[in-house]
């Protein structure tokens, strides 16, 4: 009897999803392009009673089938930031939870600036005709 009850009382605790806790908010700054970002970035102490195998992460707009060990941001995200990320914990029975979280996307990179070569132009030139272009641009393209 003592064996059964045990048993029994193992398969519930096996059975119990883990609970998920996500960070509200993460804010990331891009660096290569695509930035990937680990799943257990999100986390903020997700907990199960018997123990967890992994999380995984994906958009909060894409299938179940994206979720991954990891998810990647780039350049375009940016102006949608933030992007809702949903955060998956996996016991080690395979159960699961979800919770959400907000990705806030930043390009911190600085700006290269290429500015056009020296000239010299005698006096009385018009100088407009020699002034040039310079061009700024960064991991995320040319900027402004």
């Amino acid at each position: 009897m003592f064996v059964w009850i045990v048993g029994r009382m193992l398969d519930e605790i096996m059975s119990v999803p883990p609970v998920a806790v996500c960070d509200g908010n993460e804010q990331m700054s891009l660096t290569s392009i695509p930035t990937k970002v680990a799943a257990i970035t999100f986390d903020d102490g997700s907990w199960d009673e018997t123990c967890l195998s992994h999380f995984l992460v994906k958009r909060m707009n894409e299938p179940d089938v994206a979720f991954s060990s990891f998810i990647e941001f780039n350049c375009a995200d940016v102006a949608f930031s933030p992007i809702k990320v949903v955060l998956r914990v996996v016991d080690c029975a395979g159960n699961v939870n979800d919770c959400w979280s907000n990705a806030y996307i930043e390009d911190k990179t600085k700006p290269t600036v290429w500015c056009p070569q020296d000239v010299t132009i005698n006096c009385g030139v018009d100088p407009d005709a020699y002034w040039g272009t310079p061009i700024a641009g960064d991991n995320c393209g040319v900027v402004s």
